[in-house]
C-alpha cells in the first residue's frame, strides 16, 4: 500500500535538505561534537595564533597599516572553527589587547582602537563569522568553497578597515585605497589562496577519520 502524502512531512524537507547538506561536512561534525572545554581551547587557541602572526609583520613607510598574518588567521579560523567558534576566537583576541596584552600589530591597550588600523582588528570577527557561514551556506568543504568564503572574508575586513581608516587620516577615497588596499590586495589573495588549500585539506582530513570511526 502506497502511503499518502502527508503535508506536514513535505514542509520540513527543504529544511532537512539544508541541515543535512550541512551535516555532511566533515569539519562540522567535528565541531558539533566537541565539549565545551574542547571548544574554549580552540577558540583560545586561534587568539593565541592571532597575536604571533600580528607581530609578524612588515612596516611599509608610506602607510600606517603594516602587512601582518592577522587576516590568514581570521580567515583560516572561520574556515576550521565556523561562524560562530571563529567569530569568539576573534573576539577573545580583541579583548587581549584590550585588556592591555601586546597581542596587536603595535602593542595593546583600549586607545589602541582609536588608531587608524582599528577598523581591520574590529573587522575580523566579522569576517572570520561570514567566512564561516559561506561554507556552511554552501554544504560543502572543498577548495572553490573555502576560496569563496575566503573572498567574502576579505571583502568585509578591507570594507571596515578602510572606512575607519578614512575617518582617521581624513582623506578621500582614492588615497585610502591607495593606503589601506593596494599594497595588500596581491598578498591577502594569496594568503586566502593558502588558507582555503589548508581548510580543505584539513576537511579531507576530518572526513577520513571520521569514516574511519567505529559506528561511523
Amino acid at each position: 500500500m502506497r502511503r499518502r502524502n502527508d503535508p506536514k512531512r513535505q514542509s520540513l524537507r527543504p529544511n532537512q535538505g539544508i541541515a543535512s547538506s550541512i551535516a555532511r561536512c566533515p569539519l562540522a561534525k567535528r565541531r558539533s561534537t566537541t565539549s565545551v572545554t574542547g571548544k574554549i581551547v580552540l577558540s583560545l587557541s586561534f587568539a593565541v595564533i592571532m597575536s604571533v602572526a600580528a607581530r609578524v609583520q612588515i612596516i611599509l613607510p608610506f602607510t600606517p597599516v603594516p602587512i601582518t598574518f592577522q587576516t590568514f588567521v581570521a580567515l583560516l579560523a572561520g574556515m576550521l572553527l565556523g561562524p560562530g567558534l571563529g567569530m569568539a576566537a576573534m573576539l577573545e583576541y580583541l579583548c587581549l589587547g584590550a585588556i592591555g596584552l601586546p597581542v596587536f600589530a603595535k602593542g595593546g591597550g583600549i586607545a589602541y582602537f582609536l588608531s587608524p588600523t582599528a577598523g581591520y582588528l574590529i573587522s575580523f570577527p566579522v569576517a572570520a563569522a561570514l567566512t564561516g557561514k559561506v561554507v556552511q551556506m554552501l554544504g560543502c568543504e572543498d577548495v572553490r568553497t573555502f576560496g569563496q568564503a575566503a573572498l567574502a572574508g576579505l571583502i568585509v575586513n578591507y570594507s571596515i578597515g578602510c572606512l575607519w581608516l578614512s575617518v582617521i587620516v581624513r582623506q578621500g577615497p582614492l588615497m585610502t585605497l591607495i593606503l589601506g588596499v593596494m599594497p595588500f590586495i596581491g598578498l591577502d589573495v594569496v594568503k586566502g589562496a593558502i588558507a582555503a588549500c589548508l581548510a580543505a585539506s584539513a576537511s579531507r582530513m576530518a572526513h577520513n577519520q571520521w569514516h574511519d570511526r567505529p559506528g561511523s
